[in-house]
């Protein structure tokens, strides 16, 4: 008998707002052999709606977005 294991896509928080370096780790993390799921945000405001919106596995975060500091997010 073979058995099937299935596991999940980790979700991840990509929280960038320079749209090079989004694309840039977005195609980093894509390259992977891991099973992800990501989702960008580009400002701390949307950061706050996404995650009363759904839980993230992980969360990769920019140092100084133009509205907050990344540091702040952790709070």
């Amino acid at each position: 008998m073979q058995v099937t294991t299935v596991v999940r896509p980790v979700s991840l928080l990509v929280i960038e707002d320079d749209d090079v370096d989004l694309e840039k780790i977005k195609r980093l993390l894509l390259k992977g052999t891991l099973n992800t799921v990501i989702t960008a945000a580009t400002s701390a405001r949307e950061v706050d709606k996404l995650i009363t919106q759904q839980q993230f596995d992980c969360a990769i975060l920019d140092y100084r977005l133009q509205d907050s500091l990344g540091s702040e997010l952790l709070q």
